[in-house]
């Protein structure tokens, strides 16, 4: 296995700040997505243990995706859609943004995209949640870029293994795929995705934690240890 020194998370859409400081045209129907859409709690349960604080660097993005999307990238093909870092549209639901505001936005997303501390021997980890209504057999969702991002095989048997061996079920590249890749000027880190079926970690309903929740840090901590080089 290629050697980590260091891990990056990437927790692009935890937050449901400012959802509407720029608002939709149906301001119902984007407080309901927010409540599917929105991430919830994966800052804690992708949280690092204290043992590897000192290999772990956590970017967590402040607000809401409905606001602006960390997770997108300059000239998004989601763009198209109305879909990208700012949203225009999202699912027919529209919003207006007028120049000076989304020059304030845009640079907003640079200052945290730049913030990464990403070397050559890095693992970027793209730290994400789905709805259950959205893929129901699928517990949890490794996925990656096949180009030079993608982790060596060793690396993704470390992660599929650990969550298999604790009964969860893997899709690859399946609900989702790919992983943020932010250009750099650091060549060689490799990067990866893991999305957890929310329907393992929280009540969907009432948006609580379950009591299993940290259990499955425990298992994201346990993969952090075998991946760290330390």
């Amino acid at each position: 296995m290629a050697k980590i020194k260091n891990i990056v998370l990437n927790i692009p859409h935890s937050s449901d700040l400012n959802f509407d400081k720029i608002p939709y045209n149906n301001s119902e129907q984007i407080k309901a997505d927010v409540k599917v859409w929105t991430d919830w709690h994966t800052e804690k349960i992708f949280a690092p243990s204290v043992r590897y604080t000192d290999n772990i660097d956590i970017n967590i993005f402040p607000y809401s995706r409905f606001f602006i999307d960390a997770e997108r990238l300059v000239n998004d093909d989601l763009e198209q859609k109305g879909e990208g870092i700012l949203y225009s549209n999202f699912h027919g639901n529209e919003r207006i943004i007028n120049d000076s505001d989304k020059a304030n936005l845009m640079q907003i997303y640079f200052d945290y995209i730049n913030s990464f501390k990403l070397q050559k021997d890095s693992l970027l980890i793209d730290c994400h949640s789905f709805p259950s209504v959205f893929c129901k057999d699928i517990d949890v969702c490794i996925g990656f870029n096949e180009d030079c991002s993608k982790p060596d095989a060793e690396t993704i048997d470390i992660i599929t293994a650990t969550f298999t061996n604790n009964g969860f079920k893997i899709g690859i590249n399946k609900p989702y795929s790919n992983s943020l890749t932010p250009r750099t000027l650091s060549i060689g880190y490799k990067s990866v995705m893991i999305e957890l079926n929310k329907k393992i970690y929280m009540n969907e309903n009432s948006g609580e934690l379950l009591p299993n929740s940290s259990g499955i840090n425990t298992i994201i901590n346990d993969i952090y240890g075998q991946i760290l080089d330390i």
